[in-house]
């Protein structure tokens, strides 16, 4: 059952996800994968170089409206310490998957 698709609205939809499988996982395989390849810019270790020589590491918060979890990933790969406590990813994350029927997350898919 082939349907038109006009907006990004049309590719977030479970009625997308049951009627057009293959479609869905070409658009969204790709950027589920561009994701996991991708890393953080070097904004986050100068953020938390700035909490640091505040010496508020104690004190921060970070609310995030990005889907990647650049935060946590800067841990590993540019020695950041941002804290999982103390940190909001606002929209969720492309690795996070929800299941509808049960709502069980479960969290880093891509690990």
């Amino acid at each position: 059952m082939r349907r038109k698709l006009v907006g990004f609205d049309d590719f977030v939809t479970e009625d997308y996800f049951k009627d057009e499988t293959k479609s869905f996982w070409y658009v969204w395989g790709d950027v589920f994968n561009r994701h996991k390849r991708a890393t953080p810019h070097k904004g986050y270790k100068k953020l938390s170089e700035i909490i640091d020589l505040a010496d508020k590491r104690d004190k921060y918060f970070v609310y995030h409206s990005g889907v990647d979890k650049f935060y946590m990933h800067s841990n590993t790969t540019d020695g950041c310490d941002f804290s999982p406590a103390r940190y909001v990813q606002a929209k969720g994350a492309l690795v996070d998957w929800q299941c509808k029927s049960c709502n069980e997350i479960n969290r880093d898919c891509d690990k």
